[in-house]
């Protein structure tokens, strides 16, 4: 009898896991989506701020074409992209691109005292800062949920759910280089 009890209560142990997963998994998902969706409207925000501080500061820094036409060229590739989220490594790739070359636009916008004179290309440059600094805590979000996903996956019940939940992890995590 005592036996057959304590089977019961290891089957039940067992099973409480395999439900806690399950809906982990669920909950996490959803989590993931969400939180990617506020990422990827503050990545369109920022480009729409970006292409502004352009448009607005083109004439002046003339110095600056090539880069110019660069940071055009990998909004337009990112644009590009199909609008589904189950595989954002090349749009990741290329915003982590597009960081690095705003890093370097702004340090040579700096230079020009015209756009550091220039109230409206101020706000610009202001607009796409307070956009990147709210971009951070999103991004973070995301990669935490992420991490949590993909350990749940990784754990051996998640390895016996996420095959016949057909559940993948197909997202990756983004960076911000600093």
């Amino acid at each position: 009898m005592i036996a057959v009890l304590i089977l019961l209560i290891i089957i039940l142990i067992i099973g409480v896991f395999f439900y806690g997963t399950y809906f982990g998994l669920l909950t996490h998902k959803e989590l993931i989506l969400k939180t990617l969706a506020g990422v990827d409207a503050r990545l369109m925000s920022r480009q729409k701020a970006v292409l502004t501080f352009i448009d607005a500061a083109q004439d002046i820094m003339v110095n600056e074409e090539a880069l110019i036409y660069k940071v055009r060229k990998i909004i337009i590739d990112i644009n590009q992209l199909p609008k589904r989220w189950n595989n954002n490594e090349d749009r990741f790739k290329l915003e982590n691109q597009l960081d690095i070359e705003l890093n370097t636009l702004f340090t040579a916008a700096l230079k020009y005292p015209n756009i550091q004179n220039n109230v409206y290309l101020n706000k610009y440059l202001q607009d796409f800062i307070n956009i990147q600094t709210l971009l951070t805590p999103a991004v973070k979000e995301f990669n935490q949920t992420l991490r949590t996903y993909k350990s749940l996956i990784n754990s051996p019940i998640g390895q016996i759910l996420a095959p016949k939940m057909h559940i993948q992890c197909s997202f990756v995590e983004y960076y911000i280089p600093q």
